[in-house]
């Protein structure tokens, strides 16, 4: 089954409005925006159009619809850039929706940084992601869904460091009373339900987590996951490649393209170990350890200039330009299936360049805007349709903060 990736947010109180197509074309005093949030002239050039709106307590927001009338967005914001969509500073919750009027995505932004709850949702209403940040990084549990509503996996994380993963795992946000997520069921779901809860309700932010998840301070509390499920073996050795320069593999910088094919191509993402070994040899990255995680899954680690200290759960840079990729997946025998792909680089060349080939291939930023212009630190998701042609669905995370990471610049490649 398909899983969905996704990064979003929320925050203080909205007003909920229920995606329906325009009937009346184009309002008077409404800003048109082409594919990359840069401002046109005309319908002809533009892919939706803006219109902006106060609510009912006089907090700015704004309304996208796609050209052909249905609703594309609903966020609020600080500061508004009319001329690029990308500069607005968005803050409180913002909302993505499907064609089909159903939710597509929540995100709670705090002055333009994610702060809080976020979840993704399939196109059939189903929950895909439960996410949660904490000043733009993400904090505490994370949980993953298949498109029938099963919890695949859960991850922990703290101030943006993944500490723990397995599959399955329970879902602390579903009340012990009513069995529900609060949330979800707010903001989710049925197109109809949405639609009656819209008009009885409003949206504040101390609803936003489940409070027997949350402690005094206000810090959420994840789950805790006994040490036996997740522990960690450091293999090291030198790799000795043969008939590499026979091999017709991309050399030098992380190629998109490739890597994306590998993960996304399920006739291509079982291979034996040594084609990982070639593989990181072309990106020259000759210095592998193991990562054991939850029963066959590992991960392979090839690094330059770092070291991943099994003890502290932490990269350590070791020498100069580091970079890292890590294939995570099971292992059975010696044939390792790759279902995540982790890229760490020193250079924010390297990264961007990687992001412009996936923009190339129909990749969009979520969420709307200029990849340059984030600082490191977006989400890219397919275009839709783009896996009719291209294989399974892959998302990509970028993150940069100097604090995480040991300072670089981390890719993330998730099958959704």
């Amino acid at each position: 089954m398909k899983r969905l990736f996704l990064l979003f947010l929320l925050l203080k109180a909205t007003l909920f409005v229920i995606a329906q197509p325009v009937s009346q074309g184009i309002p008077r005093g409404a800003i048109l925006y082409n594919e990359q949030g840069l401002r046109v002239n005309s319908p002809q050039k533009a892919t939706y159009y803006r219109v902006l709106s106060v609510d009912r307590k006089g907090q700015r927001l704004f309304h996208d619809y796609y050209i052909s009338g249905e609703l594309r967005a609903e966020k609020y914001y600080l500061t508004l850039n009319k001329a690029n969509a990308n500069q607005t500073i968005l803050t409180g919750v913002c909302r993505t929706f499907y064609k089909s009027g159903r939710v597509e995505s929540v995100m709670l932004y705090d002055r333009g940084k994610a702060n809080g709850r976020a979840v993704s949702f399939f196109p059939n209403g189903k929950v895909g992601m439960k996410l949660f940040y904490r000043h733009g990084v993400l904090d505490g549990a994370c949980y993953t869904f298949n498109e029938n509503g099963q919890l695949e996996y859960t991850t922990i994380w703290k101030n943006g460091l993944k500490v723990k993963e397995l599959k399955g795992g329970r879902d602390y946000y579903i009340d012990s009373n009513t069995k529900k997520d609060a949330f979800c069921e707010q903001f989710g779901g049925e197109k109809e339900r949405i639609e009656q809860i819209s008009k009885d309700t409003e949206y504040t932010h101390s609803s936003s987590v489940n409070n027997a998840h949350v402690k005094s301070n206000g810090e959420l509390n994840s789950p805790k996951i006994h040490s036996e499920h997740f522990s960690l073996k450091k293999e090291s050795k030198k790799l000795v490649v043969e008939d590499v320069a026979s091999t017709k593999l991309p050399k030098g910088i992380f190629s998109f393209s490739y890597l994306y094919d590998l993960l996304s191509n399920s006739d291509h993402s079982t291979q034996e170990m040594h084609f990982f070994d070639t593989l990181s040899a072309h990106y020259h990255l000759e210095v592998f350890q193991m990562i054991n995680g939850y029963g066959s899954q590992k991960e392979l680690i090839y690094h330059h200039s770092m070291d991943y200290d099994v003890h502290s759960g932490l990269d350590k840079v070791t020498g100069s330009n580091p970079r890292q990729i890590g294939f995570w997946g099971n292992l059975d025998n010696n044939r390792f299936t790759v279902q995540r792909i982790n890229l760490f680089t020193w250079s924010e060349n390297e990264m961007l360049l990687f992001a412009k080939e996936a923009v190339s291939n129909g990749y969009k930023v979520l969420g709307g805007g200029d990849y340059k212009e984030q600082n490191g630190n977006f989400i890219l998701e397919p275009s839709a349709g783009l896996n009719k042609n291209m294989g399974r669905d892959v998302v990509l995370t970028f993150t940069f903060d100097p604090n995480l990471y040991a300072g670089l610049y981390h890719i993330q490649m998730d099958i959704r």
